[in-house]
């Protein structure tokens, strides 16, 4: 460090920081040295031997303050005391003065030295203990040394100088208190901004939305970690923040047509577009691609922001694919209602020809005649396919009305008491003939008896739904198994099949709305997608839990469970 630097900060240290150490070095060193080259010059000039004597005495107690000062973070705490060398000071700066009078009247403003750190240290005590020093010091010797011509001018100099310390020291307080009032409120507000800035830290990085705001040179202001994670994943360039987000790459809705240069979101905005919500797809074509919805604003107007643009972008991925379950429940189920319907309907125009024809033929028969060709006629077998194709449109209706009253929360339970055992046995019995079609085999595994607390009608949705997908999923010529059980707490009921079972993304998605399982063959009759939703929904309102376990090659469990309710108990 050049001396140059050094004396800076050490005149930073001592006179602006007002470190102790440096201000004391400072503050006595400017005193000595000025009062030190009047002692000299009143030495060499001096004409009597008491001015020699004082101005001597005073020089001494000068040199040992000064060192006092120097040297005083060294000694022991007790005599660590500015007081002490305050008073020194005092001491010196009298026999100095008295011992070049009356020239040494001009030495009477070094006064402020030794005053003003004592005001500055001890505060309201210094300035009295100042006040005194100074009339001993500087007044009384004065007064009484009135003999060596002072003028009436000096005269009223020495008597004002007590009353300008105390002023002086007065300003000098309140300008402090002022001073400390502002570094107090400087720091609150530095305390509150750091808070606010935590804050902002902390509630940016703890939300999934990508937030990047940029200057008007392009770099990064402001950007929380998922912004961080967007860039990380998906920009091409990381020279810089502006270039870095211009440079991820996307894709029309369609997941395929890339966007131009010219609607990057980033690009509209720098040239003072304000985009909102616009849908970007990042990532390849070919493989998993996810959705982001993307605005970008730039601030104008904005004072010491003007210039700078804010992004902001949202993974809408699950979103989309909502919509997309959506459209394609939608056009699943028209279909599926669409080809019942399409056979009713041409059985019907089948039912309407023979009518037609029969009521021609009738009209050359005899009353005899007629009645015994009516009772001799069988039933066609298509009007069993037309209740059939419409029992299933029924049946789909009334699933996705079930849905809609949980999802609004007015699913009804009614319970009561009623044995299990022997009501799951009819419910299987009830689908033997659809697990006759597949070749599968159906087994009931369950105590004698088993009394339950529950709503029977929901209890047979529940275990037809299930029951019927361990049929349709459990391949042909396959087993499922209704297992049944009880503990202190509740009622425990499974379904099982010893089918291809399913990957662990489907059995996520196994209780979701419209969400269909993969397909087990052209001959298995299509779902709604809402039966396992509606199981969850009515095992939910029983106050019970429904879990699902699969292995790919081993099969599909679905576990319920039913909580042993008193009668008496419930309202």
């Amino acid at each position: 460090m050049s001396i140059r630097d050094a004396a800076s900060a050490f005149f930073h240290d001592g006179f602006v920081a007002a470190k102790p150490r440096p201000f004391a070095i400072a503050t006595q060193g400017a005193f000595a040295v000025v009062l030190l080259i009047a002692d000299i010059a009143y030495l060499l000039d001096g004409d009597s031997h008491n001015s020699v004597v004082c101005t001597a005495a005073g020089a001494v107690v000068l040199v040992l303050a000064t060192l006092l000062a120097t040297f005083e973070w060294r000694l022991p705490q007790a005599t660590r005391s500015v007081l002490i060398i305050a008073l020194l000071d005092f001491v010196a700066l009298g026999l100095s003065r008295f011992g070049a009078l009356p020239e040494g009247a001009a030495l009477s403003p070094l006064v402020f030295f030794p005053a003003t750190w004592l005001v500055l240290t001890y505060r309201w005590r210094g300035l009295w203990a100042s006040l005194v020093l100074v009339i001993c010091s500087i007044t009384i010797p004065s007064v009484f040394a009135s003999t060596f011509g002072f003028d009436t001018a000096q005269l009223i100099v020495v008597a004002v100088l007590p009353i300008t310390v105390v002023v002086v020291g007065g300003l000098l307080l309140g300008m402090d208190a002022r001073l400390l009032a502002l570094l107090a409120e400087q720091s609150r507000l530095t305390e509150e901004s750091q808070h606010s800035r935590e804050l902002l830290h902390r509630t940016l990085n703890n939300i999934d939305i990508a937030v990047n705001l940029i200057d008007a040179d392009g770099e990064t202001v402001v950007r929380n970690e998922a912004g961080n994670r967007l860039i990380r994943e998906y920009a091409t360039n990381s020279d810089g923040s502006l270039r870095a987000i211009a440079s991820i790459g996307g894709y029309l809705p369609d997941g395929v047509t890339p966007y131009k240069l010219s609607q990057n979101p980033i690009r509209r905005a720098m040239r003072g577009e304000t985009v909102r919500n616009q849908l970007i797809l990042v990532g390849e074509p070919s493989g998993p691609q996810k959705a982001f919805s993307v605005s970008a604003y730039p601030l104008s107007d904005a004072g010491q922001l003007e210039g700078h643009i804010i992004v902001v972008a949202a993974d809408v991925t699950a979103m989309k694919q909502l919509l997309r379950q959506r459209d394609e429940f939608v056009a699943g189920l028209s279909s599926e209602v669409r080809a019942p319907l399409n056979s009713i309907l041409g059985y019907v125009d089948i039912t309407q020809d023979e009518v037609e024809q029969l009521r021609e033929a009738a009209a050359n028969l005899t009353r005899d005649e007629l009645t015994e060709a009516v009772h001799e006629t069988p039933v066609p077998g298509y009007l069993d396919v037309v209740q059939r194709q419409a029992e299933q449109v029924l049946k789909l209706i009334d699933d996705l009305l079930i849905e809609q009253q949980a999802r609004r929360g007015e699913l009804h339970i009614s319970r009561r008491e009623f044995e299990l055992v022997g009501f799951s046995r009819r419910v299987m019995e009830s689908l033997r003939t659809a697990a006759a079609l597949r070749g599968t085999k159906l087994r009931l595994v369950a105590p004698e008896e088993l009394l339950v607390f529950a709503d029977k009608q929901r209890i047979a949705q529940v275990l037809d739904a299930l029951l019927s997908n361990a049929i349709a999923y459990g391949g042909d010529r396959g087993l499922a198994e209704v297992v049944l059980d009880t503990n202190p707490t509740g009622v425990t009921l499974r379904v099982i099949d010893h089918g291809p079972g399913m990957p662990p993304d489907e059995v996520t998605q196994l209780f979701t709305p419209f969400i269909r399982g993969s397909q087990p063959g052209d001959d298995a009759e299509r779902s709604s997608g809402v039966g396992l939703s509606i199981v969850d929904r009515i095992v939910t309102a029983h106050g019970g839990t429904i879990r699902a376990t699969s292995e790919v090659g081993v099969g599909t469990t679905m576990t319920v469970w039913l909580p042993r309710a008193r009668p008496e108990s419930t309202s």
